[in-house]
């Protein structure tokens, strides 16, 4: 009753909705004057009369245009009724009625006022959700241009490295040929050798064998 949630739904309590109200209490003894405090509260939440409508939604201009019609109607309404005083056959009856047509015109004023305001303030908030998300999108694509370029620059430096290393291979085949080149010149020169020492030997012991 006192708390917050009754406050929160104190417009559906009065304003353009049909509301169903349950009223929860506690057979405990123990809670006796909650309980008959609630079920007062239910007898009077149970006497308000609403008359619910189908709710329209307009545009901050048409709000802005049915506040000004409102507002229109309410002092025309206000000039009839001060018409109505003024004049000596005005009945009772009729200024009540006309008291609480004014009333009722006030009561539409403000509701328009109030949608009005709900209408700026979700404008508001939907410009700042959608500067929001363009801050996120410039940040995402930072991200994304510095996320390339690093990728970039690790494919330049794979490259210059493998360039680098073909380079080093071609060096390195290009002196083992040379080695093996050297190798097998090498290998000729001793075969040269050994086939001179041969004869050289062959021939120490032919003249050898004639001295004898």
């Amino acid at each position: 009753r006192d708390s917050k949630p009754p406050r929160l739904l104190q417009d559906c309590l009065g304003g353009n909705t049909k509301t169903s109200l349950v009223v929860t209490v506690s057979p405990s003894g123990l809670h006796r004057d909650e309980t008959i405090s609630t079920l007062r509260f239910g007898q009077r939440a149970q006497k308000i009369t609403v008359r619910p409508t189908v709710s329209e939604d307009l545009s901050i201009d048409e709000y802005k245009a049915l506040v000004g019609k409102l507002r229109k109607q309410l002092k025309a309404r206000d000039a009839k009724a001060g018409v109505a005083a003024a004049a000596a056959d005005a009945g009772e009856a009729d200024e009540r009625a006309l008291s609480a047509q004014n009333e009722e015109q006030q009561r539409r004023v403000d509701a328009a006022e109030a949608m009005t305001r709900d209408a700026l303030e979700r404008l508001g908030e939907a410009e700042i959700r959608a500067a929001t998300a363009e801050a996120r999108l410039t940040t995402a694509e930072e991200e994304l241009e510095g996320l390339q370029r690093a990728k970039d620059e690790a494919q330049t430096a794979l490259t210059e490295q493998r360039s680098a290393l073909e380079e080093r291979q071609a060096a390195a085949d290009a002196r083992e040929e040379e080695l093996r080149a050297e190798l097998s010149r090498t290998k000729d020169e001793a075969a040269r050798h050994a086939k001179e020492l041969e004869q050289a030997a062959t021939e120490a012991a032919a003249r050898a064998d004639k001295a004898d």
